[in-house]
C-alpha cells in the first residue's frame, strides 16, 4: 500500500482546456526523443509500508488466556491463508510445508490433529506428512511454556506417524497458542536404541519458521 500526493498536478476542475494548459506554465526542450529511453521511476512522494510478518498481529488478536477455540479459528481464518498466499507469491525454495487445517477430519489414521504440514506439490496423504501441529489455549501473561500433558498429546501423534511409516527415521511436530510456538522432533527407535525426543525452546511465532 502506498500514498501518492497529486496536488502538484493542479485542479481537475479548470474552466477551460486552455486554462488548464496555461496554469502549468510549460517550458520547452529542443528534443524529447530521449524521454522514451528512460521509463518513469517512482515519484518522490511514493512511500511503502514496511513488510509485515505473517504473525504481526498475533498478540492483538490473541490476548492472554483466550480459549483454544479462538486460537484454532485464528489459524484457520488468518495464519494458514497468509502462509499459503506468501508461499504462492514468493515462490521461495525454502518453503517446504503446505499447512492444512485438519482438526475436523481423520488425517492420521483415526486421529484428528489440529494441523498437518504436507510436502508441497504432493498428495495430502500420510506418506507426505512433513509435520504435525496442535493448537492450545493462549498462555497467561506470566506463562511461557506448554504443559507436559500438552506435549504428551503431540508426542502421541508423532509416535503414531512413525508406527504407520516404519521406514521413517523421525517425525516433527509443534505446539502453538497463536503467539508462542515450540517444535519437537521424535527419532524412531530400533531393537537396541530407544526413541529419542528433542525439543526447541518456546519462542514467538515468526514467518521464517515456515519459509
Amino acid at each position: 500500500m502506498f500514498m501518492l500526493n497529486l496536488s502538484h498536478l493542479g485542479s481537475t476542475t479548470d474552466s477551460t482546456a486552455a486554462e488548464r494548459y496555461q496554469q502549468l506554465q510549460p517550458s520547452q526542450v529542443a528534443d524529447g526523443s530521449t524521454w522514451f529511453n528512460n521509463p518513469p521511476g517512482r515519484h518522490l512522494s511514493y512511500t511503502r509500508e514496511p513488510p509485515k510478518s505473517i504473525f504481526h498481529d498475533a498478540t492483538a488478536r490473541l490476548p492472554p488466556a483466550v480459549s483454544e477455540a479462538a486460537v484454532q479459528q485464528t489459524w484457520n481464518d488468518q495464519y494458514i491463508k497468509r502462509l499459503e498466499s506468501a508461499r504462492r507469491i514468493r515462490d521461495n525454495p525454502r518453503q517446504t510445508v503446505v499447512l492444512v487445517d485438519t482438526h475436523t477430519q481423520r488425517s492420521l489414521g483415526n486421529s484428528k490433529p489440529d494441523m498437518i504440514g504436507y510436502l508441497p506439490q504432493a498428495p495430502q496423504q500420510v506418506f507426505n506428512i512433513y509435520l504435525i501441529g496442535e493448537n492450545k489455549p493462549r498462555r497467561g501473561s506470566n506463562e511461557g511454556t506448554f504443559t507436559n500433558q500438552e506435549k504428551g498429546q503431540l508426542v502421541g501423534y508423532l509416535k503414531k506417524l512413525l508406527s504407520m511409516l516404519p521406514h521413517r527415521p523421525f517425525a516433527i511436530g509443534f505446539l502453538t497458542d497463536g503467539v508462542l510456538i515450540q517444535f519437537f522432533k521424535l527419532h524412531a527407535g530400533t531393537n537396541t536404541i530407544p526413541m529419542k525426543l528433542i525439543e526447541t525452546p518456546t519462542t514467538t511465532l515468526d514467518g521464517k519458521l515456515f519459509f
